[in-house]
C-alpha cells in the first residue's frame, strides 16, 4: 500500500515538473539529451561511513524513474501543439560554437574556461555548452521542418 502511494506521488510530481517546463517554453521545448545513465553521473556516497540520511537519499535516487520524467514534457508539448526536440549534449562544452573545432585542449584542465585552439574564442564553458545545445536544436528543428521527420 505504501509503495503504491509513493509511486502515485512520484507520478504527480513528475507531471507537475513537466507542466512547468512546457508552460515556460510554450513555443518550443529543448531537451538536452537522454537521462538514461544519470544515476551513474550523480555524486552519491557508497561507503560504510555514509550516514543513514545519505543511505536513504541513495534509495530515493535509485527509485527515480528518469525515463518517465523525460517522456512527460514531450507528450505534453505535443498535446499543446508544440514541437519537442531532443538533442545530444555530448561534447557540447568542448566544441567551439563559432568555428566548430572540437578538442580536449579547448577546456584547459577542465576548468570553467573555454578557449578554442583554432579561432581563439574565450568564454565560460557552460555558456559554450548552452550555445551548442541551442545550435543543435535549431539544426534538428530545421531538419524536422524540412523533411517532416
Amino acid at each position: 500500500m505504501l509503495a503504491g502511494r509513493e509511486r502515485r506521488l512520484k507520478h504527480e510530481r513528475d507531471h507537475l515538473i513537466s507542466r512547468r517546463i512546457v508552460g515556460r517554453l510554450p513555443e518550443r521545448l529543448d531537451w538536452p539529451g537522454r537521462l538514461t545513465h544519470i544515476l551513474e553521473r550523480t555524486k552519491r556516497r557508497h561507503s560504510k561511513k555514509a550516514s543513514q540520511k545519505q543511505h536513504k537519499a541513495n534509495g530515493h535516487a535509485a527509485k527515480r524513474a528518469f525515463a518517465e520524467l523525460q517522456g512527460y514534457p514531450a507528450y505534453k508539448a505535443r498535446l499543446a501543439g508544440d514541437m519537442a526536440v531532443t538533442v545530444d549534449a555530448y561534447q557540447t562544452s568542448k566544441a567551439c560554437p563559432r568555428c566548430g573545432y572540437t578538442a580536449e585542449d579547448n577546456r584547459p584542465e577542465q576548468w570553467l574556461l573555454f578557449a578554442c585552439q583554432a579561432c581563439h574564442l574565450t568564454l565560460h564553458a557552460d555558456l559554450v555548452g548552452a550555445r551548442n545545445v541551442a545550435l543543435r536544436t535549431l539544426l534538428a528543428r530545421h531538419d524536422q521542418m524540412r523533411t517532416g521527420i
